[in-house]
């Protein structure tokens, strides 16, 4: 998603999932595009242009199976565009609208599809990143059926699924999953034992620190026997040896 940020040099690029459920509508905004093919980071992804949109459509107002997750990323421009927005019905500025006010002006609006699969109103609450909890919900799910490849460590025990991207270093008798992703140039101390776990980049763990349903933001650097559960641990300030921990 944000490779199509930087490759189309779109002002705004909107996650999309595809569905055929008119109770999706009730929830979710909903878009009309136009399909393009793109190379991005070698890989070949559907850039959707689009041209409408419309926050939670009646069933007569549906402009196609493309809807949009509360995922985005924008430049400044969708300030002003903000501003011009009223309040809806539902006492609130619709996200959606000032979109729709940015493309009659002619600002360039993208979207990548981010989950494969048709969604409906049993599985979308697999998809909602309303809470930080959800972040790992969602970790899981794409994880799942995702096979570890081959890993030069010293001795992991891995219980897949597990994802250790690039330029990892790992420790001894380190023990990974079920349901970790290791984000870029991460350290990983000896002992350590991680579980329902996502790691941001270049972040760092001492030995023997125990993680359970954790969110450990970039750049963290956690002390050797860091113990923790059910919270997201981000830095406090610039300081890397300073941060604090938020329970979901």
């Amino acid at each position: 998603m944000y490779l199509l940020h930087l490759n189309s040099e779109a002002d705004m690029v909107l996650s999309l999932m595809k569905s055929n459920d008119i109770e999706i509508a009730k929830g979710h905004g909903n878009v009309k595009i136009i399909t393009d093919l793109v190379k991005i980071d070698y890989k070949i992804h559907q850039e959707l242009k689009i041209i409408d949109v419309i926050e939670k459509p009646k069933p007569n107002q549906i402009l196609s199976e493309y809807y949009s997750l509360p995922l985005y990323i924008f430049n400044q421009k969708i300030v002003k565009y903000l501003e011009k927005v009223k309040i809806s019905e539902r006492g609130e500025k619709e996200f959606q609208d000032a979109i729709r006010e940015a493309l009659k002006s002619g600002v360039d609006v993208q979207g990548i599809q981010v989950i494969d699969e048709l969604v409906n109103i049993d599985t979308i609450g697999n998809y909602h990143i309303t809470y930080l909890k959800d972040l790992i919900k969602m970790n899981n799910n794409f994880l799942s059926g995702v096979s570890l490849k081959k890993f030069k460590g010293k001795s992991p025990e891995f219980f897949e699924p597990v994802k250790v991207n690039y330029g990892v270093e790992m420790g001894y008798s380190v023990s990974l999953g079920p349901y970790v992703s290791i984000g870029n140039y991460c350290k990983i101390g000896d002992f350590c034992e991680l579980a329902d776990v996502l790691v941001f980049e270049n972040a760092v763990l001492g030995k023997s620190c125990e993680l359970n349903w954790c969110i450990i933001d970039e750049n963290v650097i956690l002390p050797d026997n860091f113990h923790a559960q059910n919270c997201f641990i981000t830095l406090k300030g610039k300081n890397k040896l300073e941060f604090e921990k938020i329970y979901f």
